[in-house]
């Protein structure tokens, strides 16, 4: 359901690298224009984000593409929204301030 309110380019990024590295990336660099290697430099920053394996997946994905990414926020919202439900019925108010 999560993925249903993202961008299409954010999905697809989603099914290649897993919906938690994307929305890493998107927090990061939402807004902004974000240049994908033809190989991986391993001392990218983004390797620090979302990891070598991911990081090798995007450069042979995208293969030196500059990505447009959209900062998501109505999709971030909702899944901030989502996650207080969720996690409501184990932790306290000011433990759920403290996370959120």
């Amino acid at each position: 359901m999560i993925i249903k309110q993202l961008p299409d380019s954010i999905r697809e990024m989603a099914e290649i690298i897993g919906l938690n590295n994307a929305l890493a990336v998107v927090s990061l660099c939402g807004g902004n224009s974000l240049y994908i290697p033809k190989t991986v430099n391993k001392k990218h920053w983004l390797i620090q984000v979302v990891g070598l394996e991911a990081m090798q997946t995007l450069c042979n994905y995208y293969q030196g593409d500059t990505l447009e990414l959209p900062r998501c926020s109505n999709a971030i919202q909702w899944i901030t929204r989502q996650s207080i439900i969720r996690d409501s019925d184990t932790m306290t108010a000011p433990g759920l301030a403290r996370k959120y």
